[in-house]
C-alpha cells in the first residue's frame, strides 16, 4: 500500500454502556483510533418507504494494520457516521485491513449543527444548489 493512498482522516469509535443516575444503560460512543484511510463507494441506493426517501449507501474503507477493530464498532467520516459491518484482514497478517461499513439515512456526528453559522450556511448553500 502506498501511503499517498491514505488521503481521508477517520475516527474509529466503540460503543460503551454505562448507568445513568437512574439506573438506564446510556450508550456512550468513545474514540479508539484517528487513522489515515482511503475510502471507496461500493454501492448507494435512495428508496421510498414510510413516506420518507431513504437512503443506504456501502463503503470500503482500507486502513493499515490496527488491532482490536470489529463489526459493531464505527466509522466517522467527514462528520457523517458508517456503522462496521465486516472487518476483512487478509490471511491474519499484518497488512492493510478492510472494513465494509454502511450508512443508512441521516446519521450524522453528534457536532454536526453545534456551530449554528456553520448549520445556517449549510442550508443555505442546499437551498440555492437545490432550486
Amino acid at each position: 500500500m502506498i501511503s499517498g493512498n491514505l488521503r481521508h482522516k477517520i475516527t474509529i469509535q466503540r460503543a460503551t454502556v454505562t448507568r445513568s443516575n437512574s439506573g438506564q444503560a446510556v450508550k456512550n460512543w468513545g474514540d479508539v483510533a484517528t487513522v489515515r484511510a482511503d475510502v471507496y463507494s461500493i454501492s448507494g441506493r435512495e428508496f421510498f418507504d414510510a413516506d420518507q426517501v431513504n437512503s443506504d449507501v456501502t463503503l470500503k474503507v482500507v486502513v493499515r494494520f490496527i488491532n482490536g477493530i470489529d463489526p459493531g464498532m464505527r466509522v466517522v467520516h467527514n462528520r457523517r457516521i458508517y456503522d462496521i459491518k465486516a472487518v476483512l484482514n487478509q490471511e491474519n497478517r499484518r497488512r492493510p485491513t478492510l472494513l465494509m461499513c454502511s450508512y443508512k439515512g441521516e446519521q450524522m456526528a453528534s457536532d454536526m449543527f453545534a456551530d449554528n453559522y456553520w448549520a445556517a450556511n449549510y442550508w443555505h448553500a442546499n437551498y440555492w444548489m437545490n432550486r
